[in-house]
């Protein structure tokens, strides 16, 4: 029985067949491909993500405009509250010192 040298090497195991070059560029276009594509799916996802957090931000800035405008409103409202206490406050304050005035 004679064996060939590719049994004494392997035992007898099938031999892979060794890449080309050729192979490899073709693999590593293939994998160069495949992730330019996930690449350009994630960047869509990212760009519809900041598109939503754009659109939030800009409804989120309206309402904090009218907050503010109503807050301004609310301390227009305090402020001429105030005015009027004060004013009645006086007011009140002079008519109970004159009769202690006028007794003197």
């Amino acid at each position: 029985m004679s064996s060939s040298p590719e049994d004494d090497k392997t035992g007898g195991a099938p031999q892979a067949k060794a890449l080309t070059v050729e192979d490899y560029v073709t693999f590593m276009t293939t994998q160069m491909e495949a992730d330019k594509e996930r690449h350009n799916a994630a960047m869509e996802q990212h760009h519809a993500a900041m598109e939503r957090h754009n659109a939030a931000m800009e409804a989120a800035d309206k309402r904090l405009e009218q907050l503010m405008a109503g807050l301004k409103g609310v301390a227009n409202d305090i402020n001429t509250t105030l005015g009027t206490v004060k004013a009645d406050i006086q007011e009140d304050v002079k008519r109970s010192v004159a009769p202690i005035a006028t007794d003197m």
